[in-house]
């Protein structure tokens, strides 16, 4: 009887082992695998608090390639990448050249852009805002290590580009403003201050189409003074329904024998964008300011976008001569016909 108790114990022993080897074993897969997601598909950083680190991979050091992104804070640990690597097949696809990395990317994402090729681009991204003068783009190529301010000015004053609407151009200073149109592009880093404007300008060309060049024919207005409409609506505007209603303010003055009286040209003449136009401020002599000239100011103010530049060639049909910018901080503007509901407004808004 003895014998076959202790038999029975034995089994169960045997029995309670295998369970907790078994137990043992599963953890560790389990913590092992939890392991392996965390470091491959988890980011170093999360997104908001990534860093960009440049990687250059070559021959001599490709299959160092472990220890460099992990010295380089962009992988978790050497190990687990190495192994992914192998599993995905990876290992003798990477090819050499110069990456940007961001912490916030993955393994899998880092390996698809080292087996892709997707070297970094010796290019500099420049978005240009809707309504920059020439001025505020030169300062913002300087901005982007592309060239000096000074040197991109000079080359738009003596740009001589062989395009149609540049040929009629009265004599002023800034002859290229309104035409330098705002978009993104992607520069590369040698790329001299004549080849923007050529990109700038060639941009323009190509938005105001045949149908934009009709339609400025059919109103028997230039091309120059539908950009300079624009550029009026592009700094008065903004909120972006209202840009047709104040492109008929402007026509309906101007077809009534009215100054503008736009305090965006008065700015531009002083060469200051201050928040508030004061009386003395309207009185400065310059061809821009329309509180002093009649008609359209000598040349735009801005380089518009489509939007101002389709506001220009479709006012809204209304009889408005007046407006004024509401306090409530939305950016829209109370319309007015008479001038005492205009001063009314005015009161009410101040």
């Amino acid at each position: 009887m003895s014998g076959g108790k202790n038999i029975k114990h034995r089994i169960r022993d045997k029995f309670l082992v295998l369970i907790i080897l078994t137990i043992i074993v599963s953890a560790g897969i389990w913590f092992g695998c939890g392991y392996y997601n965390e470091t491959i598909y988890k980011p170093v950083s999360p997104s908001g608090e990534d860093k960009t680190v440049d990687v250059e991979i070559n021959r001599s050091n490709v299959h160092d390639i472990h220890e460099i992104l992990y010295n380089k804070g962009l992988i978790k640990d050497k190990n687990t990448f190495r192994l992914y690597l192998k599993l995905s097949g990876s290992s003798n696809k990477l090819k050499a050249g110069k990456y940007e990395f961001s912490s916030d990317m993955n393994v899998p994402e880092i390996i698809n852009i080292m087996v892709n090729g997707k070297t970094k681009k010796d290019t500099i991204r420049v978005t240009i805002p809707e309504g920059f003068t020439t001025a505020d783009i030169a300062a913002l190529l300087e901005s982007k290590g592309l060239f000096s301010k000074e040197d991109f000015l000079k080359a738009a004053e003596s740009s001589n580009l062989d395009y149609d609407f540049l040929k009629s151009l009265p004599e002023r200073s800034g002859k290229l403003e309104g035409y330098l149109f705002p978009d993104t592009y992607e520069f590369a880093k040698n790329t001299t201050p004549e080849q923007v404007i050529d990109r700038l300008v060639g941009r323009f060309d190509s938005i105001f189409d045949e149908n934009m060049r009709n339609k400025a024919k059919d109103m028997k207005m230039s091309i120059d003074q539908i950009v300079t409409i624009a550029s009026m609506v592009e700094k008065e505007a903004k909120v972006e329904s209202e840009r047709p209603i104040i492109s008929a303010v402007i026509y309906n003055r101007l077809n009534a024998g009215m100054k503008l009286q736009i305090d965006a040209t008065v700015q531009y003449a002083l060469g200051q964008w201050n928040d508030k136009v004061y009386t003395k401020d309207t009185l400065v002599d310059s061809p821009y300011n329309t509180y002093v000239v009649s008609g359209l100011p000598i040349g735009p103010i801005s380089n518009p976008g489509k939007a101002s530049l389709m506001a220009a060639l479709n006012p809204e049909k209304v009889d408005y001569l007046y407006y004024v910018a509401k306090k409530d901080g939305s950016g829209s503007h109370a319309f007015t016909v008479t001038y005492q509901d205009f001063l009314n407004e005015k009161h009410k808004n101040q």
